[in-house]
């Protein structure tokens, strides 16, 4: 398993990073994100869905489990047409997402899902897509993300 790490302390590293990471996206890819509250990922998410047009407020579907967005053309034209947001931090077992037809999201060929605590949904390494994303905090309480695959 590689791990590539980058420095997210400043807004402005985070948002290059959320750029050329997102450039890398082919429709169908599956990112989960770990890491403790605070570290980043949701903020992740709202850099994220700016880079691929969205026009509406992202917000964290920690109580609703799953969002979904509309992309812009220039997503759209690469294939991207839909943002799909989760956040498994409240779920007690992976079947309540399953349940609700998020596997059928996740294998819609034109969307880019990501999970919020992903590390609570094993299931999700079963997609040929999957990648990884973990945020954290080093020593110094700077905040990095590692790119696990």
């Amino acid at each position: 398993m590689s791990k590539e790490r980058y420095d997210i302390n400043e807004m402005t590293r985070l948002t290059t990073f959320t750029h050329d990471f997102a450039a890398t996206f082919a429709g169908g890819d599956v990112i989960g994100l770990i890491g403790d509250l605070g570290a980043g990922k949701t903020t992740f998410v709202q850099l994220l869905a700016a880079e691929l047009g969205v026009a509406v407020e992202v917000k964290s579907p920690t109580f609703v489990l799953v969002r979904e967005y509309l992309t812009g053309q220039t997503a759209v034209r690469r294939g991207l047409g839909c943002l799909v947001h989760a956040d498994a931090y409240r779920l007690e077992d992976e079947a309540e997402l399953w349940g609700i037809g998020f596997d059928e999201l996740v294998s819609s060929p034109d969307t880019v899902t990501v999970v919020e605590w992903a590390n609570r949904i094993p299931g999700l390494a079963k997609y040929p897509s999957y990648r990884e994303l973990r945020f954290g905090f080093d020593e110094h309480g700077n905040r990095f993300v590692e790119i696990v695959e």
